[in-house]
């Protein structure tokens, strides 16, 4: 049931992509050149998996500009299937990889342009330096997942977090049951500020945080359980 829901979410993504491939791709062009075929340059080329995760499959999107149809993408290979596998969508590739560490060459051909780019696949390390909600520090729960899961109920309790050298956080959206969803653009290393987790039917805190250095994207989830 996992890996169908996350083959589900993989492909959701995947869709997305494809559509800002879409929208940044430059207009009618007569001959395909370098400079109107190439990855997309927000395209993630690293993944991390995850050492205490129940899934053992996890899926990267790389959009392609210039590209719209899945028969344009020609001679798709990745040079080490045991570490990472790639098919070809239109306008992308999905990336799938599992409990192995490992670089591979992505290399394709698509409208006469020929493609190459490394893929990095590494074991997740914990991105946070603390991770602190009502002064009760959670951040060891996150040293090899990015879920944890609590029953306690926090009311305007402040959330103080900080990520390690190289990492940013990007967003924090935090959904309290029915209580109006509230997101936070951060691009800073902190983050302090009070929040909720109090509906019975449940609540989450989202963390989306960012290496660039590395080209890797956490999403790290703190979830109160219904009562």
């Amino acid at each position: 049931m996992k890996k169908t829901v996350t083959k589900r979410i993989a492909l959701l993504l995947a869709a997305i992509c494809f559509l800002a491939a879409l929208w940044m791709t430059p207009g009618t062009v007569q001959a395909a050149t370098s400079k109107t075929v190439y990855w997309n340059p927000k395209s993630l080329f690293a993944g991390t998996w995850k050492p205490d995760d129940s899934v053992n499959e996890y899926y990267g999107v790389i959009s392609i500009m210039g590209c719209t149809s899945k028969d344009q993408i020609k001679d798709l290979k990745s040079s080490d299937k045991s570490i990472a596998s790639v098919t070809a969508h239109d306008g992308f590739i999905m990336v799938k990889y599992g409990n192995k560490s490992g670089t591979v060459t992505i290399s394709c051909r698509v409208r006469k342009v020929d493609l190459t780019h490394k893929f990095k696949v590494r074991k997740y390390t914990n991105p946070f330096s603390r991770f602190k909600l009502a002064g009760k520090g959670m951040r060891k729960k996150f040293d090899t997942n990015v879920q944890y899961t609590v029953k306690e109920k926090y009311y305007q309790n402040i959330l103080n977090l900080k990520v390690k050298d190289g990492w940013k956080i990007q967003t924090v959206v935090v959904e309290n049951g029915k209580a109006k969803k509230k997101e936070y653009k951060v691009n800073a290393s902190t983050f302090r500020e009070r929040v909720n987790m109090t509906s019975k039917k449940g609540a989450t805190i989202t963390v989306t945080v960012k290496n660039a250095d590395k080209g890797i994207v956490e999403t790290i989830k703190l979830i109160k359980k219904a009562s």
